[in-house]
């Protein structure tokens, strides 16, 4: 189980809203000082998310109060490979493809978009009908 601390924002029976703020590794690094990602992270400044979490204990959370949440290691692995990988795995399968039916170099750069396109689109149907089953939900921990 992933933890990280959340504070509440409001709070009911069933739901409790809880503020996430995004953080960088580079705040935990020895290089920050001389990695080129931590002038990206300047640039770009971690946001917080408001994210609902389902409160089927009925646990009573005030606004304000800190609470830890967490979600399953098993989930974010395969989320990881859902987004990462079927793009991946789209574009190297179509551009090889091409490759092997002795087409010219612009279909196999053609055929590279197409696959990592059609990847991205699989990958948003799997991720869309992960998220509604509640496979991805961050749970109320403490």
């Amino acid at each position: 189980m992933i933890e990280e601390r959340a504070t509440v924002v409001r709070a009911d029976l069933t739901q409790v809203w809880v503020e996430v703020s995004r953080r960088s590794a580079c705040a935990a690094c020895a290089s920050a000082s001389t990695c080129g990602q931590k002038r990206l992270n300047d640039w770009f400044p971690s946001k917080s998310i408001e994210v609902p979490i389902d409160n089927p204990l009925q646990l009573i959370v005030l606004p304000g109060q800190e609470v830890w949440v967490g979600i399953d290691e098993g989930a974010l692995a395969s989320a990881s490979f859902v987004v990462y990988l079927l793009p991946l795995i789209g574009l190297i399968f179509l551009a090889v493809s091409a490759s092997i039916l002795e087409l010219s170099e612009l279909f196999q750069i053609v055929g590279a978009i197409l696959g990592f396109i059609g990847g991205l689109i699989v990958s948003r149907l799997i991720g869309t009908k992960r998220v509604a089953s509640g496979d991805y939900q961050p749970r109320l921990l403490r």
